[in-house]
């Protein structure tokens, strides 16, 4: 007992000496003017939340909160004045488990407390059902509809029969400027449960420009009851875990861009089975498409081809296609999709100014007809591409000698990661000339050059090399990076 008592004290001693080491920075923290605080406490609004795969429970869940604006105005009147003065941060909702509101009504008189807090700003929130909820409380959309006509941002984790129970709020969703779905549906498709799972929810929001589907594996994207033509920004992704792989048609995405005639960012994470060569194969001119983003699971990114083919994007200024999907698995380059985008570049006239492509075989003469077809291009980033793609003949092409131009005239970031067999020297001497320029041409911001260990002997000292002696050049600015690595999650 003697020894518990002495223990005890020993501990409650090293925690007021804690406390007074924490208050000396509190102090000064609480003395702060309220605008500051302001600003502190709207940075920890944790929105949305980041969603993570759960082997336990076999669906999408949401990461825990680090700190939430409950515990905040806890600390002390102070601060519990400035928060209720933000009425900013508390228009950021959060609903981690919508199957609470079914236990009682504190999740409702929380719920009812922030929307009033939230005073008029615009609302941004976030709905989470945890797999297995039988259906979505009607205690939660009884809170919402009075407060629907403020709602600008959504986001909604949930599974297919739930989306129609949000249907009493739709006609007052006019302000809903940007929607995310994840579907937790893991073990079924939708074009097999209900005609349409999205209902009429959200046939009325009229403003919606940002829609994000992830894992919503219907059989026809494009007959969604969603108000398609206004739509901007689109991301489409299947990456779920689910007990099969969803594969999508090149046809149902053609479907949905020839409707989609506004969009200007388009982001596909998918799986294409192969074409139905059946239908019209002239290509769809998206007239006002400015990115595209194509980032296709390894193994699974065979047709990718068969999509760009029937592509003509003339505004297009941004592509970016990896067929590894950041997965840092280090694959053969694929050898055919290459040429489907040259014919892309060659088909739209595009005036291209970023170009990333990871995991496409290219060789030396598709670095050239580049040199040709995107004049305009200024950031350049390539990764496993094949070590003949910049060969020691194209960094010549691209090092500024005398009045002649170089290739790229305006490219100001150039980042390669690969199997380089060009000489250290020579990728030295490009870049110093892309730096020191006195001519019009753009000069080099920003060059990132890694090596794959294990190709050559001496991929060490070729790192070294590019890294020490342009030095001189990233104390003129230029940010510099010469690495070696053993596999693609370097990149």
């Amino acid at each position: 007992m003697n020894s518990q008592i002495i223990a005890l004290t020993q501990r409650c001693e090293e925690t007021q000496v804690q406390i007074q080491e924490h208050r000396k920075v509190l102090s000064v923290v609480r003395r702060l003017p309220m605008e500051i605080l302001q600003e502190i406490f709207f940075a920890t609004v944790d929105f949305p939340p980041r969603m993570y795969w759960s082997s336990l429970t076999w669906s999408v869940d949401s990461s825990a909160p680090t700190i939430s604006l409950w515990d905040i105005e806890l600390v002390s009147k102070g601060w519990r004045g400035a928060l209720l003065s933000c009425a900013r941060a508390w228009s950021y909702i959060v609903i981690r488990d919508a199957s609470l509101f079914d236990f009682g009504y504190s999740e409702v008189i929380r719920l009812g407390r922030q929307l009033q807090r939230a005073q008029n700003h615009p609302l941004s929130i976030f709905i989470h059902e945890p797999q297995g909820t039988r259906i979505l409380s009607s205690h939660l959309i009884v809170c919402l509809i009075p407060f629907a006509h403020k709602i600008q941002t959504m986001h909604l984790s949930v599974s297919y029969n739930t989306i129609p129970r949000f249907c009493p709020i739709g006609p007052s969703l006019r302000s809903l400027h940007s929607l995310s779905i994840t579907s937790n549906n893991t073990f079924a498709r939708s074009h097999l449960i209900v005609p349409d799972p999205f209902g009429d929810t959200f046939r009325d929001a009229g403003n919606l420009q940002h829609l994000e589907l992830q894992d919503v594996y219907y059989a026809r994207i494009a007959l969604l009851s969603i108000p398609w033509r206004a739509i901007t920004h689109l991301k489409i992704a299947n990456q779920l875990k689910a007990r099969f792989h969803h594969y999508t048609a090149p046809e149902d995405i053609l479907e949905v861009l020839s409707i989609v005639t506004t969009i200007e960012d388009l982001e596909l994470q998918i799986s294409l089975v192969s074409p139905n060569l059946s239908g019209d194969s002239n290509p769809l001119t998206v007239p006002s498409l400015r990115s595209l983003k194509f980032l296709a699971p390894v193994n699974h990114f065979g047709n990718i081809s068969s999509l760009l083919d029937r592509l003509d994007m003339p505004s297009l200024t941004q592509l970016v296609v990896e067929c590894a999907n950041g997965t840092g698995s280090y694959i053969a380059p694929n050898q055919d999709i290459m040429r489907s985008i040259l014919g892309l570049f060659e088909r739209s006239c595009c005036s291209l100014t970023l170009l990333k492509l990871c995991d496409v075989r290219m060789t030396s003469y598709d670095m050239r007809s580049l040199f040709i077809r995107l004049p305009n291009l200024e950031d350049l980033r390539l990764a496993n591409v094949g070590n003949d793609t910049i060969t020691n003949t194209i960094l010549r092409e691209l090092a500024v000698f005398d009045e002649s131009p170089p290739a790229f005239p305006k490219l100001h970031t150039l980042h390669i990661d690969g199997a380089w067999g060009f000489k250290p020297a020579n990728f030295i001497k490009t870049v110093r000339s892309r730096c020191t320029l006195s001519t019009g041409y753009a000069q080099l911001r920003s060059v990132r050059v890694a090596w794959k260990a294990g190709v050559f002997d001496d991929m060490e000292d070729r790192a070294h090399a590019v890294a020490s002696q342009l030095k001189d050049c990233e104390a003129d600015g230029l940010e510099l990076s010469s690495f070696v690595f053993q596999n693609a999650s370097s990149r």
